[in-house]
């Protein structure tokens, strides 16, 4: 299983490298542009509480990241989903090896986030915002909800029906979309971090119940449709 997933990683690591220059730059300039709007809104308003739209703008940051990177459809345009179908390689343990990139490149972007806006933040105004429980629990929280969210986007993608994929191709755009937006006007007072672990323990549960279903039958299935 192993020695499967490192082979899917690398070639994930692979196509990346191909626009090696280009990713970068988008992902840098995604950085960037979220711990510029987030010193902004710190110095702006005055009586806005730094935590917890800092971990907002963390987690916002790695799921943009994190779905720029997700190639779910790729796979079914190019036809290398035929090609690892034929294989030994269980569909369950390509789609977990598909996750990893992408989770590992939003993991690094919030970091790198969370190292950018303390800078600003001390260049600035001599203050070093947000503590590093913020970061973990950025970390903590991307890492459950994008992991969920990959699998019901594969399994949309290589098990659903096409209305299915496209539902969930309009849900992804309108969750980023959204994220974009709200960074501007979103407000929290507090971190509530029981309402957060509820939500992720239910999607925990939807998101199983999807990797259950997921089969190279219902796959093939899907591709000759």
């Amino acid at each position: 299983m192993v020695k499967y997933i490192k082979a899917i990683i690398f070639k994930e690591f692979t196509v990346f490298k191909k626009k090696l220059v280009f990713n970068l730059f988008n992902l840098l300039g995604l950085s960037i542009f979220f711990s510029v709007i987030y010193i902004v809104r710190v110095m702006a308003f005055k009586n806005l509480n730094p935590e917890p739209i800092g971990l907002y703008l963390l987690i916002m940051i790695g799921y943009i990241s994190f779905v720029q990177n997700l190639k779910f459809w790729q796979e079914k345009l190019n036809n290398s989903l035929e090609r690892i179908l034929a294989t030994d390689i269980p569909i369950k343990i390509f789609l977990i090896g598909k996750l990893i990139f992408p989770l590992m490149i939003s993991i690094i972007l919030i970091v790198i986030n969370y190292l950018s806006i303390k800078i600003l933040s001390y260049l600035l105004f001599n203050q070093i915002l947000l503590n590093f429980r913020i970061l973990l629990y950025a970390m903590y929280i991307s890492l459950l909800f994008n992991f969920c969210f990959g699998v019901i986007n594969g399994y949309s993608m290589w098990c659903g029906s096409m209305l299915q994929a496209k539902v969930m191709q309009i849900i992804t755009v309108l969750i980023y979309s959204g994220s974009l937006i709200s960074t501007f006007i979103y407000n929290p007072d507090r971190l509530d971090l029981k309402v957060i672990n509820t939500f992720l323990g239910f999607f925990i549960v939807i998101s199983f119940i999807f990797f259950i279903k997921i089969n190279k039958e219902k796959t093939v299935l899907n591709l000759l449709e």
